[in-house]
């Protein structure tokens, strides 16, 4: 049974800092560092969840990768995110291989074999899909975008290429807290 995103978003019951993201876009590679650092500065304030995105078959890649290595990692979900779009930016790593997804699992102390299994399996893929799905109900943003979450209230921050302060200004407009 799919979860669609209107229940998903009914059932949020706190605040949530919503990561969309392509992790295959450079543009994404260039605001890494802009995002982990909102990360960190809302970390205890503000739940970080992470929505994958991108319709072409890198993208789908990039995407299955990270939700696969999400579901065997205590790391934070940025950091899955940056691991994921540097091996795939930076050291133009082949996402579709599933080894190659297993070796990141396996340089992260993770179950290498369980990511591998993982990586190609119908729930993830699926799980892939629902994401993309997500995506597009918040406007199908290009790269990557920020959205704060409060029950139904939805606000997107500033866009890709925003400084940290930027961000975390308007973040402080719509949830003061902290």
């Amino acid at each position: 049974m799919s979860i669609t995103w209107e229940s998903r978003r009914a059932r949020r019951a706190e605040p949530t800092l919503l990561w969309v993201v392509d992790p295959s876009s450079p543009v994404t590679r260039a605001d890494l560092g802009v995002v982990r650092d909102i990360a960190h500065a809302v970390q205890g304030q503000l739940p970080v969840e992470v929505v994958v995105t991108g319709e072409d078959e890198r993208a789908a890649a990039a995407s299955t990768a990270v939700l696969a290595l999400l579901a065997t990692s205590p790391e934070h979900p940025v950091r899955v995110v940056e691991d994921v779009c540097r091996a795939h930016v930076d050291d133009a790593l082949d996402l579709a291989d599933h080894g190659v997804v297993a070796q990141l699992a396996d340089r992260r102390g993770l179950d290498a074999e369980a990511v591998r299994v993982l990586v190609g399996s119908d729930a993830v893929a699926g799980m892939a899909a629902e994401d993309r799905d997500i995506a597009r109900c918040l406007g199908d943003p290009a790269d990557h975008a920020l959205y704060y979450l409060a029950g139904r209230d939805i606000h997107r921050l500033p866009g890709p290429g925003s400084s940290a302060r930027e961000l975390y200004a308007a973040l402080r407009q719509v949830h003061p807290a902290g």
